[in-house]
């Protein structure tokens, strides 16, 4: 069974949604291939993380073969983790997310993160 450091699963996860909340790269912590790529802000002031496709289809991959390298123990840690950062930002989120589409009740999108524990994760 692999060692699973779920501080370094979880810094990870924060990194990537402080770039999202912030528009901000967070300093890189590795130097694997996913963490190479240069962040950008995209256009018309959307947030970024990659400056084209191929760059975020590399880090994408490579992303699936470090967790799969890591097993089933792994990917539950992650998704524990998601869990917990959708219920405990559900209003800010739920906000952004209705800024940005337009679309649907604040009151949904807010009640849809917030159950997101209900939804079946590795079992």
């Amino acid at each position: 069974m692999n060692n699973i450091n779920q501080e370094a699963i979880r810094s990870v996860v924060e990194n990537v949604l402080a770039r999202l909340n912030n528009g901000q790269p967070a300093p890189a912590t590795t130097t694997s291939p996913a963490t190479m790529a240069t962040p950008a802000v995209g256009m018309g002031g959307q947030h970024g993380v990659f400056t084209n496709v191929s760059d975020a289809v590399a880090a994408a991959q490579q992303g699936y073969l470090d967790l799969c390298e890591k097993g089933k123990e792994a990917r539950a840690t992650v998704i524990d983790i998601v869990k917990k950062l959708c219920t405990s930002n559900a209003e800010a989120w739920g906000k952004f997310e209705l800024d940005e589409t337009g679309i649907g009740r604040l009151d949904h999108k807010i009640e849809k993160l917030q159950i997101v524990k209900l939804v079946p994760g590795v079992e």
